[in-house]
């Protein structure tokens, strides 16, 4: 799943469940006033077993501008497990990951604007999450 661009959240999955899977080069942002783009990669779901690279998430264009949030991954109700979550941006918080669970991944080489460069929110457990910035 790869080189998509939506106009909101989940630029390439949103909503499902995903196993052993590679999710790279996707893009979720709104260029409306106001728009939030969020999950560049995915948003509200679940992931194994996954590589999410690549993927980036930005927002509105004057209002908010940057507003993007969870570059690879975006949502309260996102599980991700055992996945590299790897060189993901967001233009605002959480580069890798903002508000998702997750259990034994490893989260690298993300870039975040201003808050949480591999992880923003959320909770990871018996993860390793290193080399990330803002």
């Amino acid at each position: 799943m790869g080189r998509d661009f939506y106009g909101g959240n989940g630029g390439g999955a949103s909503g499902v469940a995903l196993t052993d899977c590679t999710v790279t080069d996707n893009v979720a942002s709104n260029a409306v006033t106001y728009g939030m783009g969020c999950g560049g990669g995915f948003a509200d779901g679940a992931l194994t077993n996954c590589l999410v690279a690549s993927n980036r998430a930005h927002g509105g264009a004057t209002v908010s501008p940057g507003l993007g949030t969870g570059g690879g991954g975006y949502g309260s109700s996102t599980r991700v497990v055992g996945c590299v979550v790897s060189n993901n941006t967001s233009h605002s918080r959480g580069g890798g990951l903002s508000l998702c669970i997750g259990y034994n991944n490893l989260v690298i080489d993300n870039k975040a604007g201003s808050n949480g460069g591999g992880v923003c929110g959320g909770s990871q457990y018996n993860s390793l999450i290193f080399r990330n910035s803002t």
